[in-house]
């Protein structure tokens, strides 16, 4: 991707100067840095890796309660944890089509 020297747009969409657009922002995980992998939303809408959330809520795992790592709100674990908050299904459609556009394979992180 090339670093844009002033703020455009690319089919309607505003992209930032330094290069990181929109989607870019979208379909990296905060935590790890990383394309995301298993996309879960949070209910603050905050979308992060599945492993990442899994790694952050070992730890809290007996409160029951998890803070998003992003704007800092608690929200109560679903039963059976993590793994059945909902997937957000339009940045993981995203995510794979940059992944297909770039060549990129899943982060050695996030293989089970």
């Amino acid at each position: 991707m090339e670093v844009m020297e002033e703020r455009e747009t690319r089919d309607g969409v505003a992209v930032e100067v330094n290069g990181k657009d929109d989607e870019d922002k979208l379909t990296t995980c905060r935590l790890c840095c990383h394309l995301l992998n298993e996309p879960k939303m949070l209910p603050c809408l905050h979308t992060f890796c599945l492993r990442c959330l899994e790694d952050r809520t070992t730890a809290a795992s007996t409160t029951q309660k998890v803070m998003c790592p992003s704007c800092g709100e608690e929200f109560p674990l679903p039963v059976g944890g993590v793994g059945q908050l909902p997937v957000n299904m339009f940045v993981a459609r995203l995510t794979e089509r940059r992944r297909a556009k770039t060549g990129q394979v899943r982060c050695l992180l996030h293989l089970y």
